[in-house]
């Protein structure tokens, strides 16, 4: 009796510390959901920035184009005044040769004659002469008084044109100047890109080893409830054992609930077709062991089935867990609405199915020796697969 008394009680510590587990990995479960929903905020926030970054670079690029345009332009009106002023100096100094030419000969003129010298009149010629000048002075002094206006305003239009290129030539500064400030500014936002696409790569690094942590919380969480129930089970068998040699071969037909029922969910969703063809011989629920003749309860289906058979999914869904067990290789898939289906006692699993797989209804997971037990669940709660499959 006291053997009985200290194999229920380590099933209890036990039980106990698997569920401890289990509570402690879904508390970090859920608190790594939490980091992942912050950190996916967080990459938005950046993103954002990143994105109005972008759109402030795009529009200094707009400004700069008009700049440029701008510059070109106030290039070009200088380029074309710089050459009319080229243009106006070399008439200038065209009329400034011309009048020196003109001067030149009038002196030249006075020079060679010889009243002037003298200032004798001595003949006819020298009066000739005298009128001659007369009229010489008074035309050389008429064209000297053109070429001077002409100068003065040559010298005018040069220092109006001179004006404008000084004019011109600030406001091209000034946009020059207002250019370098938008590269400046552009540098400046580029390098603020580089900083958040930084951070951005940072947290997407943080990101995924927070979902590779969450990955392997799930496949932890999955592979405790299945040793807890696998454990339990065996310690059950173990425990009826032992008491049915303490009670020196004694037929007992029912020890009560004590290993009995669980609390099941009824599904209520559509029905799909068995993961393999065959008879089930083992249904779910309660059941009377044939050896040791004790009224057990049963998660799961065993179906027999002819040697080397298929293994199909019955839904789409993730692979969470690929191992194996004391009875053989074990697959389990997570599908939508928090359902679980368990494939144990397999033979062979098929190449691709990996942790993460991604596997589609009906796909071939596996193969069994001549049986296959399964299980269907719903969050913890054990599904009757009968409600689920059509045989």
């Amino acid at each position: 009796m006291r053997f009985i008394i200290v194999v229920f009680f380590s099933i209890f510590l036990y039980g106990a510390n698997i569920d401890k587990k289990i509570d402690t990995t879904k508390k970090t479960l859920k608190q790594t959901k939490t980091q992942i929903s912050k950190m996916n905020s967080r990459l938005v926030i950046i993103g954002k920035k990143i994105q109005k970054e972008n759109r402030y670079i795009s529009n200094i690029n707009k400004k700069m184009i008009s700049l440029n345009k701008k510059i070109y332009t106030l290039k070009r009106n200088i380029s074309k005044k710089q050459k009319n002023l080229l243009t106006l100096e070399k008439q200038k100094a065209f009329l400034l040769d011309k009048k020196y030419k003109l001067e030149k000969q009038v002196v030249d003129f006075i020079a060679n004659n010889y009243y002037i010298q003298t200032l004798n009149i001595s003949n006819e010629k020298d009066l000739i002469n005298e009128e001659v000048l007369k009229v010489i002075t008074k035309e050389s002094t008429k064209r000297m008084s053109k070429i001077s206006n002409q100068y003065l305003d040559l010298d005018s239009k040069i220092s109006d044109i001179a004006k404008e290129i000084e004019k011109i030539n600030k406001l091209k500064n000034v946009l020059e100047n207002r250019k370098k400030e938008l590269e400046k500014l552009k540098i400046r936002k580029k390098d603020r890109i580089v900083q958040l696409k930084k951070i951005k790569i940072k947290y997407k690094k943080e990101l995924e080893k927070i979902i590779k942590n969450q990955d392997q919380l799930q496949i932890q969480l999955s592979k405790l409830k299945i040793i807890k129930a696998e454990e339990l089970r065996k310690r059950k068998l173990l425990s009826k054992r032992n008491k049915d040699r303490l009670m020196d071969k004694v037929k007992v037909k029912n020890y009560g609930n004590v290993y009995m029922k669980r609390k099941t969910i009824t599904y209520r969703g559509l029905k799909t077709f068995p993961p393999v063809k065959g008879q089930v011989i083992r249904a779910f629920g309660s059941y009377v062991d044939p050896v040791y003749k004790i009224s057990l309860y049963n998660d799961s289906i065993t179906i027999k089935t002819k040697p080397n058979a298929k293994v199909r999914a019955i839904f789409s869904g993730i692979i969470v867990f690929v191992g194996e067990t004391n009875e053989g290789k074990m697959i389990v898939i997570k599908h939508r609405h928090r359902l679980h289906s368990v494939y144990a006692k397999l033979k062979t699993i098929s190449p691709f199915v990996k942790k993460g797989y991604h596997v589609k209804k009906g796909e071939i997971i596996a193969r069994v020796n001549n049986e296959l037990e399964f299980e269907i669940t719903y969050k913890d709660l054990p599904i009757n697969p009968m409600q689920v499959i059509n045989f």
